[in-house]
């Protein structure tokens, strides 16, 4: 596993539920088993880019590899970040490490 995701994932371990909806906002879903909740956020992002080949307004392109997909899911025990899941690009995934 990629060092940096590794380090990103692991920065909200501890983190309460509350600081993930600060930074990531409301989740997509969410699973209850027992005492434990599993929330799932999902960012899918496009980004434009100018070049030819597909067509599109202006010169505007909404092509493969713009952006990326990071489905992030959360075990939270007691309201407190005791696990996770990130399915996606490692290097879009990154971004949504903790901030401190």
């Amino acid at each position: 596993m990629d060092a940096e995701l590794a380090a990103a994932r692991q920065s909200w371990r501890g983190a309460s539920y509350d600081e993930f909806v600060t930074a990531w906002g409301r989740p997509a879903r969410t699973e209850k088993s027992g005492s434990q909740e599993k929330h799932t956020w999902i960012t899918d992002e496009r980004v434009e880019r100018a070049g030819s080949g597909y067509g599109g307004a202006g010169g505007a392109l909404f092509g493969p590899g713009g952006g990326g997909r990071c489905e992030r899911t959360i075990t939270f025990s007691s309201q407190r970040a005791v696990d996770e899941s990130w399915i996606g690009d490692a290097e879009f995934c990154k971004r949504f490490g903790r901030r401190r």
